[in-house]
């Protein structure tokens, strides 16, 4: 199986991320008074759409571990669908998306701007003496994906057009149907 891209796993790994985040804290209310308002913009969108993945993550966290109903012949397809609904928000699910493609946006736009690469790999040796690796490295890396991209139009396009109808499938489509359907994806995409 192919590995992820780097930035990828930045976003989906299983690796505790808290220093990461507790280093985005220490340095906002910096951010705010080095950056340009756009940049700062995005800053703010990047923690609210983080904000809300960790509150829906832990809520489906929760409902997984308090669903008593998971039967081995179930699957975890099934169970995954059921604790979608019991601890789903469907304005919040779209929020979320809303966010993040306001966001891919602006990091599009963005990583088009002369002179700001530059910046991040400026910013290096002080990242590292103030102790901001992983949040000098995660920028870093989000950046260059971004900035290889032609356009993230249409991959900002695929990420919306999926992500809506799944979020429409969770909550309308019956049971079974989802969970099948969700059994297929996860085949299909442990398969590339």
């Amino acid at each position: 199986m192919p590995r992820r891209p780097i930035f990828l796993q930045e976003l989906y790994s299983d690796r505790n991320y808290a220093s990461r985040d507790q280093q985005f804290a220490r340095i906002a209310s910096t951010i705010a008074r080095l950056f340009s308002q756009p940049s700062v913009a995005t800053a703010a969108a990047l923690a609210e759409v983080h904000a809300l993945t960790e509150t829906l993550g832990e809520r489906m966290g929760h409902a997984w571990r308090a669903d008593s109903r998971a039967a081995p012949q179930d699957g975890e397809s099934a169970r995954y669908v059921r604790c979608w609904r019991q601890s789903g928000d469907q304005a919040a699910r779209q929020q979320q998306l809303d966010v993040v493609q306001q966001l891919g946006r602006e990091l599009d736009r963005l990583t088009r701007a002369r002179g700001l690469r530059t910046l991040f790999r400026l910013m290096r040796r002080g990242a590292t003496a103030a102790g901001l690796e992983a949040l000098q490295q995660f920028l870093e890396t989000g950046f260059d994906a971004f900035a290889q991209m032609v356009s993230a139009e249409e991959f900002l396009t695929q990420v919306r057009d999926r992500e809506s109808e799944w979020i429409r499938a969770l909550f309308d489509d019956g049971d079974v149907a989802c969970a099948t359907e969700l059994s297929h994806l996860l085949a299909s995409d442990g398969a590339h």
